[in-house]
């Protein structure tokens, strides 16, 4: 599970970076229109250039989409590790708890077995004085 974490977060990662490209893309075509805007210009390249604007705005919207999703799995990973962990630690206390109980089951079993000795042993020490 912790593998599939790590996996989540470098493909989050690598996502994030192709978005923060892409919202940079738009920052750039953005710029280039308005640098064009200053003077005249022709209605094909402005066409051309508000495409190219628009072009970068969806690509955008979409690396930031597939970052959001990656997001969702990476924290969905996570819940489950820490889930994970929270049923080992569970499952850990449950054993301690069985390893005691056993002790204590046969710390008892041997007082008994003692006792029993221990009362032979003074059954004959009485027969053997009489």
């Amino acid at each position: 599970m912790q593998q599939e974490l790590a996996q989540s977060l470098r493909a989050l990662g690598a996502q994030q970076e192709r978005a923060v490209a892409a919202e940079r893309a738009v920052e750039l075509e953005l710029a280039a229109l308005r640098g064009l805007m200053t003077g005249p210009i022709e209605l094909h390249t402005l066409r051309q250039k508000h495409a190219d604007l628009a072009l970068a705005r969806a690509r955008a919207a979409h690396e930031r989409a597939a970052a959001d999703r990656l997001e969702a799995v990476a924290a969905e990973r996570r819940e489950e590790l820490v889930g994970a962990s929270r049923d080992r630690k569970a499952m850990d206390q449950l054993r301690d708890a069985a390893r005691e109980r056993h002790r204590r089951e046969a710390l008892r079993l041997e007082g008994i077995a003692l006792d029993e000795v221990a009362g032979q042993l003074g059954r004959r020490r009485v027969g053997a004085a009489t």
